[in-house]
């Protein structure tokens, strides 16, 4: 196991933050790319614990590795889309209810992200509206947490040195990069959802955890704030037009060296003793409960209301003009029972991530 570091639970504070206010209207062009930080920051952590778990051990157990995923990630899931597939039996018309459950069914297959790349075509449903759209990103990690274990395990059992594993994943970094770069402007959706041009983003964690470079303090002083204030212009100038793209550079760029700059465990400094703080460290906790139930609860509400109004900005994956949907019969819906029942589910769902972690 690796040691508990607050520092990046404030990381995971830095990355949700952004995300939440864009999909709430507020003024940040950027503030999808908190999901860019998150895949680089899962890249660090599961590779780091398997590459430790091999050096124990000799070993590495897949199927208790997958389960200790499932356990940390599976509750607060089922927990949010079962409360969302209740509030949308209440608030959908019979045609929306069944989109979205091709969505639910899709996000607990690890699939969803397969599924909203498909949909992206002329005649498909707003981003706005789709209530399990933030889902997209999970099933990328999740892809990710089946194909890494596996990958090291070849890599281990061809008897390569630390040097030919960090060559391949290399090689493979690089390819998912520029296959990123290249599909962005003819294939964005591909560029945006599929796990193939995302893995570069979390073999950059990946290969840091690897490395474990030292570097001396002064040098991992600036390269902490030189982070923090990459990832702060990608939130405050990244536009969604052409992304990913050359623009996600910002964002990885910025978490890797947030990431160098981490000291010894017990004893942050630089920007890493300002991320440890109590209040960062909360959200931090607390984060992966907010992705999960932030957007369908603005996209719910927005139903709620009657209405076809956006609950604030286009999430992060739907990077294309939106376009607006009627229905001949009106907008008369079913109302849910109350407010109560959202809030109590969230906060449910807030304390299992606190007391189990991501």
């Amino acid at each position: 196991m690796l040691p508990y570091r607050p520092e990046i639970d404030g990381l995971r504070a830095a990355a949700i933050l952004p995300v939440v206010a864009y999909h709430a209207g507020a003024p940040l062009p950027g503030g999808f790319v908190g999901v860019d930080v998150f895949f680089v920051l899962s890249g660090w952590l599961i590779g780091g614990l398997l590459w430790a778990e091999w050096g124990a051990t000799g070993r590495l157990r897949l199927g208790a590795f997958w389960m200790r995923r499932l356990r940390r990630l599976a509750p607060a899931y089922l927990l949010m889309a079962g409360a969302t597939a209740a509030a949308a039996w209440w608030l959908l018309l019979p045609w929306e209810l069944r989109e979205t459950g091709k969505q639910l069914i899709a996000a607990t297959a690890w699939l969803s992200n397969v599924l909203f790349w498909r949909q992206a075509g002329y005649f498909d449903a707003a981003a706005q509206d789709k209530p399990l759209l933030q889902t997209w990103s999970l099933a990328v990690e999740e892809q990710f947490y089946l194909v890494l274990p596996v990958l090291l395990l070849g890599l281990w059992g061809i008897r390569l040195r630390k040097a030919g594993i960090l060559a391949v994943l290399g090689l493979v970094w690089a390819a998912s990069l520029l296959a990123t770069l290249r599909l962005t402007d003819s294939r964005p959706e591909a560029a945006f959802f599929l796990f193939p041009f995302r893995a570069w983003e979390l073999l950059t964690g990946v290969l840091l955890a690897i490395l474990a470079p030292a570097l001396p303090r002064r040098m991992r002083l600036t390269a902490g704030w030189a982070g923090i204030g990459l990832i702060l212009g990608a939130v405050l100038t990244v536009r969604a037009e052409g992304f990913p793209g050359w623009q996600v550079l910002l964002p990885v760029t910025g978490t890797a060296l947030c990431l160098l700059s981490l000291g010894p465990a017990g004893a942050p400094d630089g920007v890493g003793r300002w991320l440890a703080t109590p209040v960062p460290v909360l959200i931090g906790k607390l984060s992966y409960a907010l992705y999960l139930w932030h957007w369908p609860i603005l996209v719910l509400a927005a139903y709620r209301r009657g209405g076809r109004s956006r609950p604030g900005r286009q999430p992060a994956g739907s990077c294309w003009p939106s376009r607006w949907r009627c229905c001949p019969g009106g907008w008369s819906r079913r109302r849910c029972a109350g407010r109560r029942v959202w809030w109590g589910t969230a906060a449910s769902s807030a304390w299992w991530r606190s007391a189990w972690g991501r």
